[in-house]
C-alpha cells in the first residue's frame, strides 16, 4: 500500500460517508487493507 493510497482511504472512511468495506471496494482492496490506512490515520489526528 503507498502513501497516497492510505491518506486518501483513510479520508473518504473518516468522512464518514462510507463504511470500511465500502472504502476497500471503492478502491479495490481487500477491508483488511484498510484497517492499517484508518489506524495510521486516527493516530496522526489524535
Amino acid at each position: 500500500m503507498n502513501a497516497i493510497f492510505g491518506i486518501t482511504a483513510s479520508l473518504v472512511h473518516l468522512a464518514g460517508k462510507h463504511t470500511t468495506v465500502e472504502t476497500a471496494e471503492l478502491f479495490g482492496v481487500a477491508h483488511s487493507t484498510v484497517y492499517p490506512a484508518i489506524k495510521r490515520a486516527g493516530d496522526i489526528t489524535k
